[in-house]
């Protein structure tokens, strides 16, 4: 996460010491203790739809289109979680998932599924009662009505949403980063330093539930850059980097829409596989001369240093679900396989985790039993394992092998990703699995002669 911050010194919650931005207008919302809306000064028609940006602004749109926060509302996924939270939860359910999922319907009140029958995710995009700005998810006119910062999602027990947005939508004013904005006669600009700063994508890229770190990007960050101030990285740097003038609206991520084939040409994929390959370096060897690709006592040690390029936690973000790991192959000259690490059959297998060497960056969330779950909201603790961002680790294998017929070995080391482990998506998603990607995001070779 890379561009130049305007500020110096931040926290967690988002405060700002450049300037207090809470003075700037915005409109109050009320909640009540289940994160249902009390009352509230904003209007579902003080947000515009999307669409309505395009003329002006093509690129920004078709950018918009193919990223994750137009998909905010079209993921099955998302459906089959909100489902299940309300049902386990039907006092704050529905609002818990919808404050970052449908922020518009969250700050105005709105609850889409009073408006639908049957299967919500089969129900919403067809239904014309709703209001577009419902079913695009996350619009552009949300974003810009920023005025002030927010603070991370920490919600109790009850799992009760607690979002808090400082909004100034429906008097015809957007917001942003551009100091002298050219007029128009569509709306007023003004300039708005907050949107160059990470804690822009604060309140929904940092969660904590019963005081668990669940969802920390944001944390992450702030905890490996000193706030911003090592290297002047910054969110936007990453995930919206400048493009022709303007700075990308794919918001780009490791998630991709699986909902139908990726085809070849996929912006949406190339975009992803190109964060991915930005993210780490592998090098054989270790942080000393001695730590290097050896024979002794019929041992082969093959150090490999993984090097983070990232200013968060690899993985980050619902790092619970995703997996990083390292697939390890060493071969004679007749490519036969001598070692292997980290192999899977094929896309949709699971790793083999009784393998006691393989690398794997990930995290598990554990109930109030201590057992492993796959829902955040059930959560009372974290197991982290995921590669901290701008760090480096080294992972020696070593294999006892006779190598005295052998005269030489070739040695491959790749990370490989993905942004669901395959049980997750197996029976109800199993058509999502069966196109989900496996990412190669850093590969080494190397031909050892043995002595």
């Amino acid at each position: 996460m890379l561009l130049g911050i305007l500020f110096i010194g931040c926290n967690e919650s988002g405060s700002n010491s450049d300037r207090d931005f809470q003075e700037n207008p915005k409109k109050q919302y009320w909640l009540d203790e289940y994160g249902n809306i009390d009352s509230t000064e904003i209007s579902i028609d003080d947000f515009s739809p999307s669409t309505d940006c395009k003329e002006c602004h093509e690129s920004h749109y078709e950018e918009w289109s193919r990223s994750m926060h137009a998909y905010a509302m079209k993921d099955p996924i998302f459906f089959s979680g909100w489902n299940s939270e309300q049902d386990k939860r039907p006092d704050t359910g529905e609002r818990f998932c919808i404050q970052c999922h449908n922020p518009v319907s969250f700050v105005s009140g709105y609850v889409p599924g009073e408006y639908l029958d049957g299967d919500v995710s089969k129900d919403l995009l067809q239904n014309s009662s709703l209001p577009e700005t419902i079913k695009e998810g996350i619009g552009c006119n949300f974003c810009h009505s920023f005025t002030a910062l927010s603070k991370t999602i920490s919600t109790d027990d009850n799992v009760a949403a607690v979002a808090e947005y400082h909004l100034n939508p429906g008097e015809g004013i957007l917001y942003g980063p551009i100091k002298s904005p050219a007029e128009n006669e569509y709306h007023e600009s003004e300039y708005n330093p907050i949107f160059r700063q990470s804690e822009i994508c604060l309140p929904c890229h940092n969660f904590t539930i019963r005081g668990v770190k669940a969802e920390i990007t944001f944390s992450e960050w702030h905890d490996v850059t000193a706030g911003g101030m090592v290297n002047a990285l910054s969110c936007q740097s990453c995930h919206m980097p400048n493009l022709d003038g303007h700075h990308n609206h794919e918001f780009v991520g490791v998630d991709i829409d699986l909902t139908q084939d990726i085809p070849a040409d996929s912006l949406q994929y190339k975009s992803v596989e190109k964060l991915l390959q930005g993210s780490v370096k592998l090098k054989f060897g270790g942080s000393i001369a001695e730590d290097a690709i050896k024979i002794e006592n019929g041992v082969l040690s093959i150090p490999v240093t993984v090097k983070s390029l990232t200013g968060h936690s690899l993985p980050s973000g619902t790092s619970f679900a995703r997996e990083a790991w390292l697939e390890t192959i060493v071969t004679d000259v007749d490519g036969n396989i001598i070692y292997s690490s980290g192999t899977i059959e094929g896309p949709t297998s699971n790793l083999i985790l009784s393998d006691t060497n393989l690398v794997l960056y990930t995290a598990y969330l554990l109930t109030s039993d201590g057992d492993t779950t796959t829902s955040v909201t059930d959560a009372f603790d974290i197991i982290p394992k995921m590669l901290p961002g701008l760090s480096s680790q080294v992972h020696k294998y070593e294999i006892s092998e006779n190598f005295n017929a052998i005269d030489q070995l070739s040695i491959s080391v790749r990370m490989r990703f993905r942004a669901f482990k395959p049980f997750l998506l197996e029976g109800e998603h199993s058509d999502l699995l069966a196109r989900q990607p496996v990412f190669e995001m850093a590969r080494i070779d190397t031909t050892y002669i043995i002595p």
